[in-house]
């Protein structure tokens, strides 16, 4: 899922719940997160904490 423009609540609420259900998958947004930043692909931004 791509979080750079803009999300609609229902949609940082599957991101959110996706990163909390199992480790990996924040280790893999993260990762991604790297990637778009080298890239110039998509600013900087944080991923929901999870307690949205």
């Amino acid at each position: 899922m791509r979080t750079h423009g803009t999300m609609n609540p229902a949609d940082l609420k599957e991101l959110s719940k996706w990163l909390k259900a199992h480790p990996s998958h924040r280790e893999a947004y993260e990762e991604a997160a790297r990637v778009w930043l080298l890239t110039g692909l998509v600013p900087p931004s944080n991923p929901p904490s999870g307690d949205e």
